[in-house]
């Protein structure tokens, strides 16, 4: 029980400090009123938390991929040496799948999920649905946003492993969209990223398409010139000779380019094959069975506690006031609840 004494002395606010052994009294003597406080403020967030739509996060992971691109003497050297592992460390930080999370984030590929219609079940009955109709956004940057913050996207550094999440308020919904990320960056990878070997391989194609039409109209010259000069085995002319030859020799030229370049080709395209990043996936996300969110637990417990130190303070804020013209003022009630009392102070209460 309190004495009066402890609040007899005050300040010119009209407010007596406080100590923590005297908080928790009063804490504890009005424990009742502190906990319906408490309680009420829990059902109200348990309330509050009942309004808010439950959330479904559907995830898919895809693997790095498989394979050394290093020769394969290079590779085998840096495995075998500690001394060359250095080497490699380097070379890891180009790992395609280091760039994934910035391809799934990119405008080109969050375009293609927005305009996608995606099928999901509502009460028994198959709906159609694009996201922005879901996003509720008909312009593309504000809908490009709300995306990325229904998106998550993680890279971990040591294993290359690439997490998709996505979260919405309908399990079908979540599951086929982050389904169809891995599906648009497998595409990508596929047909729109340019890898070296690719650019060779189109290069070395577009020459190889040139160098059949050359070959064909010098075929045709030689074929036109022996047409006209059926005796051109035996013919003794100069002019014809020459003429014949340089047809010849421009043919044969022309057919040693054309298979110099055939195999450069079938080389190209093996390289490109080899150099896409095929995309593996681990998990393809399922329909989520539980809910990610709101945690209404977790919020009503804190809640609760909010609540049981709101209250407490304010029983503790009641009891330092002492009559004043001062009596109101909350600063000073905040400024004058210290939880330690100086030496003097305890010096002073001792003399009492």
């Amino acid at each position: 029980m309190l004495s009066r004494e402890n609040f007899d002395t005050v300040d010119e606010s009209g407010i007596s400090p406080v100590s923590l052994s005297e908080a928790l009294k009063i804490t504890l003597k009005n424990i009742r009123f502190v906990l319906l406080f408490a309680f009420a403020v829990a059902v109200c967030a348990a309330a509050i938390s009942l309004l808010i739509p439950n959330q479904y996060t559907a995830t898919t992971t895809i693997l790095p991929p498989s394979g050394d691109s290093r020769p394969g003497g290079l590779a085998s050297m840096l495995e075998s040496s500690p001394a060359l592992e250095m080497i490699s460390f380097g070379q890891e930080k180009n790992s395609p799948s280091m760039l994934y999370p910035d391809i799934l984030k990119s405008r080109l590929l969050t375009e293609e999920i927005l305009k996608n219609n995606y099928i999901y079940n509502s009460e028994g009955e198959s709906l159609t649905t694009d996201l922005y109709e879901y996003l509720d956004e008909d312009n593309p940057d504000r809908a490009h946003k709300a995306l990325l913050s229904h998106t998550e996207i993680d890279y971990n550094k040591k294993s290359g492993i690439v997490t998709v999440s996505i979260t919405t308020g309908i399990p079908e919904l979540s599951a086929e969209v982050a389904n169809f990320y891995i599906d648009k960056l497998d595409e990508f990878n596929r047909y729109r990223r340019k890898s070296s070997a690719m650019l060779k391989r189109e290069f070395v194609e577009q020459r190889l398409a040139e160098n059949k039409t050359e070959l064909a109209e010098a075929e045709e010259a030689l074929k036109t010139f022996r047409q006209n000069n059926r005796n051109y085995l035996t013919m003794t002319d100069p002019q014809l000779i020459m003429e014949h030859d340089r047809l010849l020799r421009e043919v044969a030229v022309k057919t040693q380019i054309y298979q110099m370049l055939s195999e450069e080709f079938e080389l190209s395209a093996i390289q490109e094959k080899k150099e896409t990043p095929v995309i593996q996936v681990l998990d393809r996300a399922n329909i989520p069975s539980v809910k990610s969110s709101p945690a209404r637990a977790r919020i009503t417990v804190l809640a609760f506690i909010f609540g049981f130190f709101a209250a407490a303070g304010l029983t503790v804020a009641g009891h330092v006031y002492s009559p004043g013209e001062n009596r109101y003022d909350l600063a000073n009630v905040l400024k004058r609840i210290r939880l330690v009392r100086t030496p003097e102070e305890q010096a002073v209460e001792i003399e009492r």
